[in-house]
């Protein structure tokens, strides 16, 4: 053989390599673009599965311990996360070979704009259960406020009370708005709390106590009074109050007269 065919056939050798080598680095490439493009899709659908799970957190709530009503956003919201993540596995993959970069107008670059507005969506309706949960929060505020009042007024006699009154301000300022706490704890516990409440109800404010002794406006207000002063004179009260006054254990033992 001459030296022009053998070396023909090593240049022929050379150019058979260098494109194997060519087509392997292009699949490598391929794939190491694929995989970002998988990765980035795994992370749109974990975040709307952590959105998903935190709507479903506070709605619990809402249903469940205020048997609040919910917008019908709420239920808008979840049915297009659901839509957003219907595709099949193979329909997946077979967009990613398509086209491994995802890019603009690609079925795979279309899925993560679904996903991502279906996030967005399920974010605002959380932010609205979320506004629904304050307002009973406020609500509660004020009842234990009222409670705690009373319960100075009163000289605070009813220590398992006091805690009942702590258990439900610590639910509604703190662990109602802890969404990777469990729904189930949270809710057992409210039900647990203000069961105990309704079991004290003539504690649970001024208003309930007037109704529960059946005391008279002025005799309330003379109890008003008192929670701003450490004594009334005779002066301060007719006869009739301070029989009212003096015939209730909790108010007897709070009430100091001074002639």
């Amino acid at each position: 053989m001459s030296n022009a065919a053998t070396l023909s056939k090593a240049v022929e050798a050379i150019e058979k390599q260098a494109d194997r080598k060519e087509r392997a680095e292009n699949i490598d490439e391929k794939v190491a673009t694929a995989k970002g493009t998988v990765s980035s899709l795994n992370s749109d659908v974990r975040e709307l599965a952590e959105a998903v799970e935190t709507l479903q957190f506070y709605r619990r709530l809402l249903n469940e311990m205020f048997e609040g009503n919910e917008t019908p956003r709420v239920q808008a919201a979840l049915d297009e996360a659901e839509d957003a993540v219907k595709s099949d596995k193979a329909d997946i993959v077979d967009a990613v070979v398509e086209n491994t970069g995802g890019g603009p107008g690609t079925p795979i670059n279309e899925l993560r704009k679904d996903v991502t507005a279906a996030t967005s969506s399920v974010s605002k309706a959380t932010d609205i259960v979320k506004e629904r949960l304050r307002s009973y929060k406020n609500e509660w505020e004020k009842r234990l406020s009222s409670a705690r009042d009373l319960q100075e007024i009163i000289g605070g006699q009813n220590d398992e009370f006091a805690k009942t009154v702590n258990w439900l301000e610590q639910i509604i300022t703190t662990n109602m708005w802890e969404p990777e706490r469990t729904a189930s704890t949270v809710v057992n516990n409210w039900e647990n709390a203000t069961r105990q409440w309704e079991n004290h109800q003539e504690l649970q404010g001024l208003d309930a106590f007037q109704e529960t002794h059946g005391l008279s406006d002025d005799t309330v207000e003379a109890v008003e009074r008192l929670s701003s002063r450490s004594s009334l004179t005779l002066a301060d009260v007719d006869v009739e109050v301070l029989r009212e006054l003096k015939g209730i254990d909790q108010l007897a033992n709070a009430v100091e007269l001074s002639i």
